[in-house]
């Protein structure tokens, strides 16, 4: 058992992308049947790779030049597996918080009369609807990626974007709220 040399790993490069398919499948078999076998609250937070280690070594396959991967990597089939029903339960409640955010921040940035623009494009135009556009697309990206490789509410940038969205929001109903009781005082 030597470690191969870098010549004769790149002339298995393409049997290697071949086996990251065969890891990726033990990975997804594995996540369900965790999911089956603990549907309401999974096998509890940060516990995939010991349950698969001990109670599912079974899925685990052998593939030449790695040892296996024992880790989801799939954002939300960890969270199926580690959290269950509950879990994913969560998950959809953080989409709609956030998708919540969105429409506050157009609400928001539309005209103090409710009017759209001029030029018909709206929120469009505003610099803070469109930073939150910005800070969205990006938590729409780290989210895709991270089916990949898992890394969703591991990643700074996630937390980052989130809270400049609320900040955005915060600090446009905090003036709002500051303008209505200024209105009624004087």
């Amino acid at each position: 058992a030597s470690v191969p040399t870098i010549w004769e790993r790149l002339l298995t490069l393409s049997s290697g992308l071949g086996a990251l398919g065969e890891q990726r499948a033990y990975l997804f078999r594995v996540s369900v049947a965790m999911f089956r076998d603990h549907p309401w609250f999974g096998v509890g937070l940060g516990g995939f790779q010991k349950s698969f280690q001990t109670d599912y070594p079974s899925y685990k396959t052998v593939i030449r030049f790695v040892e296996g991967v024992t880790l989801s990597h799939t954002t939300i089939l960890t969270i199926a597996a580690e959290l269950g029903t509950l879990g994913l339960a969560a998950l959809a409640w953080v989409w709609v918080s956030i998708l919540r955010v969105m429409r506050n921040l157009r609400n928001f940035y539309k005209r103090p009369d409710g009017s759209e623009s001029d030029s018909g494009t709206g929120s469009y135009e505003n610099p803070g609807y469109l930073a939150g556009v910005g800070y969205f697309l990006w938590i729409v990206a780290v989210f895709i990626s991270s089916q990949s490789e898992a890394r969703f509410f591991e990643d700074p940038m996630i937390w980052l974007s989130m809270g400049t969205m609320v900040y955005l929001l915060a600090g446009k109903v905090g003036s709002e709220k500051k303008r209505e009781s200024e209105n009624t005082a004087g």
